[in-house]
């Protein structure tokens, strides 16, 4: 439970940190106010230790606050944000072998939950419900902006020559959280013939445009980081949600 409270509070922190329509301050109060709300939840609510509770939540308050609130950083920010993306893995991951140690086993909202759950819900208990909300949210802008500074540290690490200008596509923000959700799901209930043709499927949709880069290669370079950065990112979540359900 407790990898799932740490992946529940950053995921709707992210939401807020790399919201563009909220500015600096109103961001700040508003993931002061999630953070409040979350010790409660975790504490009374969740059955996790209050001192465990603590750490968590400032854990996750920290990892939001130093993920950039526009998704072009470069330079330091950038490495920054990778650092943010290892954490992602990381942290979960850390709390889920400590999940004996830091949960009191008192879960109040778990007995509720299997009070009200629908008959189809059966086999959903709480702790996949609440790390199945922290993954989706988490796979959505905060994975681009961690996927976009992985690729801005290696464009900045690049001594080769310019690329030459082209235009800037913002379809890969929609594209990579909807390609990010899917894998999730298809992992989830084992398609991994599907998962494998999906992959498949996009290399070759992305073939012309790599075969003509002929003379730089930075768009084969790019495609595979860019791909692999955001796979790894949902195939942690998938674990995480194959942990949290058995």
């Amino acid at each position: 439970m407790s990898a799932a409270f740490l992946v529940l509070v950053a995921g709707l922190g992210s939401l807020l940190a790399t919201s563009d329509r909220l500015n600096p301050t109103q961001a700040q109060y508003l993931a002061w106010f999630w953070a409040s709300l979350a010790l409660p939840l975790g504490i009374a609510g969740l059955g996790i230790h209050w001192a465990a509770c603590v750490v968590l939540v400032a854990l996750a308050r920290l990892w939001c606050a130093l993920l950039p609130r526009r998704s072009d950083s470069v330079g330091p920010r950038s490495v920054r944000t990778v650092g943010c993306g290892v954490a992602m893995v990381a942290g979960p991951a850390l709390a889920l072998g400590l999940d004996s140690a830091l949960v009191t086993g008192n879960a109040p909202l778990a007995g509720a939950w299997d009070t009200v759950r629908a008959p189809a819900l059966d086999a959903v208990p709480l702790e996949l419900l609440v790390a199945s909300l922290g993954v989706v949210t988490l796979l959505g802008p905060a994975s681009n902006r961690v996927t976009s500074a992985m690729l801005a540290v290696v464009r900045s690490s690049d001594p080769g020559p310019e690329p030459p200008s082209r235009p800037v596509l913002r379809g890969g923000r929609i594209i990579g959280p909807l390609e990010r959700l899917l894998l999730l799901a298809l992992g989830t209930v084992g398609a991994f013939p599907v998962i494998a043709a999906l992959l498949a499927a996009k290399g070759i949709v992305r073939f012309p445009e790599i075969s003509q880069d002929s003379t730089l290669g930075s768009k084969a370079e790019e495609f595979l980081i860019g791909s692999l950065t955001s796979w790894s990112l949902a195939c942690a979540g998938t674990l995480l949600l194959v942990a949290s359900g058995s």
